[in-house]
């Protein structure tokens, strides 16, 4: 709770004052891609032993110094996507973006579920489970939003008083 509670912090100090533009100042970004680059690489190479899941609160690091690697990686990483979310918004994938962008909530509550059915399923085929993953919960959302309607209290028109 408490790495939460820093990542938000950092989240709303950096992206919501006018004169921090992250986004948009190179060097931040040459920055945060040469330690994700680097993280993922040592990763990869079984050279880092860094795991970091807050949905099931799994936090591990060792041999290395942890806060560092704790504060660094997952802010770094967080940026890169952001800039890379930016890059795309530019071009013909936004309507796709805005689409999922929309539907956010459901793709995040669903695809965990969905990937584990998958699994069961033997569906273990990357491409097969990104589509299933977020096909599925836009889906649900889409239907869920027709069907709203139907679901909605009945409102009796209301009397004048006596």
């Amino acid at each position: 709770m408490l790495l939460t509670t820093f990542f938000t912090l950092i989240g709303y100090e950096w992206f919501h004052h006018p004169h921090i533009k992250p986004l948009t100042n190179v060097l931040p970004l040459l920055g945060a891609a040469g330690v994700t680059t680097g993280a993922v690489i040592l990763k990869l190479s079984g050279q880092l032993p860094f795991s970091l899941s807050l949905k099931s609160h799994l936090i591990e690091t060792g041999g290395w110094p942890s806060a560092l690697i704790l504060l660094t990686v997952p802010l770094t990483s967080c940026l890169i996507v952001f800039w890379v979310a930016k890059w795309c918004s530019m071009t013909a994938l936004k309507p796709l973006l805005t689409i999922m962008g929309r539907h956010s909530l459901s793709i995040m509550l669903f695809h965990k579920a969905l990937f584990d059915l998958c699994s069961q399923l033997n569906l273990n085929a990357l491409p097969l489970q990104i589509i299933i993953g977020l096909i599925i919960p836009i889906g649900l959302s889409w239907l869920r939003r027709k069907l709203g309607h139907f679901t909605q209290p009945i409102r009796l028109p209301q009397s004048a008083p006596l």
